[in-house]
């Protein structure tokens, strides 16, 4: 099952974290996604520009069929993946069977991406 919504994200940023949230990755200039083991952040169009798509959904439901922008792992310890913003409001909502799990996105941009596509792995 995958959801999309379009929104206009507080500083362009969303996190992707367990729904308790998780260790804001540290900024770091000129980079679009950067993570922690807990969340990742994913810089996207700038929010008085437009709006962005993002969709949540299983790797296999949401593959764009080219390589990932991020392939990595995250906790889930509730396991109720988010997609959250600045204040912490959540946009977006998963529930997996692992507090472990894989996490891909693909950007639609290397700059201000406006089409954020989230694919979990759970094995």
């Amino acid at each position: 099952m995958q959801t999309s919504r379009i929104i206009r994200p507080v500083n362009s940023i969303i996190f992707i974290c367990d729904r308790a949230g998780g260790t804001v990755p540290h900024w770091q200039k000129d980079r679009q996604i950067l993570s922690t083991d807990s969340c990742i952040s994913v810089a996207c169009y700038p929010e008085q520009d437009g709006p962005t798509k993002v969709t949540l959904g299983f790797a296999g439901e949401v593959d764009p069929g080219h390589q990932a922008d991020f392939n990595g792992v995250l906790k889930a310890p509730n396991r109720v993946l988010t997609v959250q913003n600045v204040p912490r409001e959540t946009l977006l909502a998963m529930n997996v069977t692992k507090e472990i799990i894989r996490v891909q996105v693909w950007l639609n941009s290397k700059k201000w991406a406006d089409d954020v596509v989230i694919g979990v792995s759970e094995s």
